[in-house]
């Protein structure tokens, strides 16, 4: 389903950013249950993905307190 994974990749990205900036963790969560309502396969690729992002977050985070590249 590489349409789906598109979506909820894209998707999943824009609302991470828009969390992070506005600091509004809870926004992922508001989303996931949105799409969860219409669509459990768009919201399963959605919550992956954000495990993805969630985690490379945490990665160059510590990468950068170890002085290596964040980028």
């Amino acid at each position: 389903m590489a349409f789906v994974d598109t979506v909820a990749e894209r998707l999943a990205q824009e609302t991470f950013d828009r969390a992070e900036e506005l600091g509004t963790p809870d926004l992922i969560e508001q989303v996931s249950r949105t799409l969860g309502e219409s669509s459990p396969t768009l919201q399963e690729g959605f919550n992956t993905a954000i495990r993805y992002l969630r985690a490379e977050a945490r990665a160059k985070a510590l990468l950068a307190q170890q002085g290596g590249p964040a980028a």
